[in-house]
């Protein structure tokens, strides 16, 4: 993250932080938002998880932050998403009636992860407003 930080002064940077069963999840977002302060980067952070207990300390620990809630299903109760910036979902679950009622809410929708044509036409389709994409080159050149 620091290599990251020091690359990449005043971008924009998404991370994501991953909790394994073997992690602290509350040790990783202190650390990290200790290091995101130190570099000065809270206003070019967005901090993404699909550990939102994680994601809750992280904006104890930071409070302008931007968090970015990462679900694996579309969520049954949007009060689930009201603490996030924005949502980002799986392309194989999202639905045109979830784009349309998070953005009516102001939450952005975010995509992943799409690696073929097909999967960047859905979001296309559906009106997200991120894709995330293992192949970065490859989706610049589609859009």
């Amino acid at each position: 993250l620091e290599e990251t930080l020091s690359t990449l002064p005043g971008r924009q940077l998404c991370i994501e932080l991953k909790v394994y069963p073997s992690t602290n999840g509350e040790e990783l977002a202190r650390r990290t938002m200790e290091r995101v302060i130190e570099w000065d980067a809270v206003a070019c952070a967005m901090i993404l998880s699909f550990d939102h207990h994680v994601l809750e300390v992280v904006r104890q620990c930071c409070p302008g932050v931007r968090t970015v809630g990462l679900f694996r299903d579309i969520p049954s109760d949007f009060a689930v998403v009201e603490p996030f910036v924005a949502v980002d979902i799986s392309i194989r679950r999202i639905t045109a009636e979830f784009v349309g009622s998070a953005q009516e809410r102001g939450r952005p929708v975010i995509v992943y992860t799409c690696n073929s044509e097909v999967d960047v036409e859905k979001a296309k389709a559906l009106g997200v407003n991120a894709i995330t994409t293992d192949r970065p080159a490859w989706l610049a050149g589609l859009l």
